[in-house]
Order: C-alpha cells, then sequence, then structure tokens
C-alpha cells in the first residue's frame, strides 16, 4: 500500500527539497528524520565524559603559566601570507 502525504503547499515543498538537497537525502528520508526528530524518536548523539576529569583542574596560577607559554603561537609570520614571486 502506498502512502502519501497531501496538502503540502508550494512553499513548504520547496523548504523540503531545499533541506533534502543540503543534506543528500531524498524528500521520503528527509521527512522521516524530521518527522523522528520532532516525535523525540531518535537517539541523542552519545554524550563523553572521558575528559571530565581534566575540566576545572589547574589553579588560576597554572592556567596563567599555560597562556603565557602559548601565546607565542599566536603570532603571525607575515612571511607565510606574501604572494609567492615565483607563482605563476
Amino acid at each position: 500500500m502506498k502512502r502519501v502525504l497531501r496538502g503540502i503547499d508550494p512553499e513548504l515543498r520547496s523548504a523540503l527539497e531545499t533541506e533534502a538537497a543540503r543534506l543528500g537525502l531524498s524528500l521520503n528520508a528527509l521527512v522521516l528524520r524530521l518527522l523522528r526528530d520532532s516525535l523525540g524518536l531518535t537517539k541523542p548523539a552519545g554524550l563523553h565524559h572521558d575528559l571530565d576529569s581534566l575540566a576545572g583542574v589547574w589553579s588560576r596560577e597554572q592556567a596563567e603559566e599555560f597562556a603565557e607559554a602559548v601565546r607565542h603561537f599566536e603570532k603571525i609570520d607575515e612571511s607565510l601570507w606574501a604572494p609567492d614571486p615565483d607563482a605563476p
């Protein structure tokens, strides 16, 4: 038995087609995804806790010491962005 969704106005159809194209999905797959998401039937991405033990364990002094140690990485070497004179 073929099931058809009726009453889709041109604006809604256009929006669905645009989103389906953006995601590389068929209209059917997109509509099913949207329905599952809106009804809370999609499993959320897993929450990872593997770095929790590292969060907030530095003292202010350690954080400032780290920031100072990596500050030189913020400097831009302008010569790396200069046009290549040998480029075609």
